[in-house]
């Protein structure tokens, strides 16, 4: 418990020091994230006995993150990396969803070694984006504070009152109760988020339906790593941070979230 309440501590000035810092700064948070997470995503793999290569995965999923970047700097091409990420982001995870072995030393190396990199830096190089976007910091607070609140709200909810399983071949700790909890926590913490980060201009209807997105976007992500754990016999994805498993453990509530909030800021124009 020590260590945990002390890498807690250590963890989390620096990573709201570089998120109001922004540029370079949170890149690179992002970017250490990102190729430790493509490292353990494809070792997972490679328990599942899926060949892939965890230091290339790690090196494509840094790349993505900070080309991202140079792209913002650039101002140029950031249409195109969003057709090209969108497609090959969502085929990495339902690829990794439904790999199966063909023997220890099959012929999937670089499909396993691309879609670790593909999935975990296609999702994180959307931080970057959004928080070099107009409105960028107020946007990236106002994400972790929803995913955060879900993942509080669902944990506490369902340690303390959880009676039915959400999905118990998945992850059995999780609960019916539980995840209702992180819906409402989420949908109460946006709304309240809407009205004092006033720079957003969020109606209340807006800040519900954004909490229940980005609730569930949270719930899913969690969902999904979790099902890969169980595939690859894992409790943690790492041991990257005492006390709290890998880095992929602590961002899996926010990848799927990073992208849908990006795309939903972007389109709507809001």
């Amino acid at each position: 418990m020590k260590l945990r309440l002390l890498s807690t501590s250590v963890a989390l000035p620096i990573v709201i020091a570089a998120t109001f810092l922004g540029g370079i700064w949170f890149t690179a948070l992002i970017a250490f994230g990102a190729i430790v997470a493509g490292y353990e995503m494809a070792h997972m793999l490679r328990l599942r006995h899926i060949s892939a290569r965890p230091r290339v995965s790690a090196l494509i999923s840094g790349t993505l993150v900070i080309g991202s970047f140079i792209l913002i700097l650039l101002d140029k091409f950031l249409l195109f990396f969003s057709i090209i990420c969108i497609p090959t982001t969502i085929l990495s995870v339902i690829w990794i969803a439904l790999a199966r072995s063909p023997g220890k030393y099959g012929n999937l190396s670089i499909i396993g070694t691309l879609a670790s990199g593909l999935y975990i830096g296609g999702f994180l190089s959307h931080a970057p984006l959004m928080r070099e976007s107009e409105k960028g910091l107020e946007w990236v607070l106002f994400l972790l504070l929803v995913t955060i609140l879900t993942d509080t709200g669902a944990y506490a909810i369902g340690k303390s009152f959880g009676k039915h399983a959400l999905y118990p071949k998945i992850s059995p700790s999780k609960t019916v109760e539980g995840a209702v909890a992180g819906v409402i926590c989420a949908a109460i913490g946006s709304l309240a988020a809407g009205i004092v980060i006033k720079e957003l201009d969020l109606s209340i209807s807006l800040s519900v339906c954004l909490g229940l997105m980005l609730s569930v976007g949270a719930q899913g992500g969690d969902l999904y790593e979790s099902a890969l754990k169980r595939l690859s016999n894992l409790k943690d994805s790492g041991n990257l941070i005492p006390g709290h498993g890998g880095a992929l453990d602590r961002l899996d509530s926010i990848v799927f979230n990073l992208g849908l909030l990006y795309y939903f800021v972007q389109w709507t124009g809001t």
